[in-house]
């Protein structure tokens, strides 16, 4: 695990924040049945993913971090 990215608030009902002490590269959210649902390719420290407009549920983010991926599981709840 990268102790050096952190996720939150999960869960969530809207903006998820990424925060990383090293660029992020090809941040990809799949949903419990594995589909992409959201995919960016960045080179930034720190990234927002806006979840208002998704159904409640599980999903994976997976990111690269110094060429290595880590997926976190994430959920998505109502407000």
């Amino acid at each position: 695990m990268f102790k050096e990215v952190n996720v939150y608030p999960n869960p969530t009902s809207d903006i998820l924040h990424i925060d990383s002490s090293q660029p992020l590269h090809n941040i990809t959210l799949r949903n419990g049945e594995g589909k992409i649902v959201k995919e960016e390719l960045m080179q930034s420290n720190v990234a927002n993913i806006n979840l208002s407009g998704f159904s409640s549920g599980v999903y994976y983010l997976n990111y690269v971090v110094n060429g290595k991926s880590e997926t976190k599981k994430v959920a998505k709840v109502s407000r």
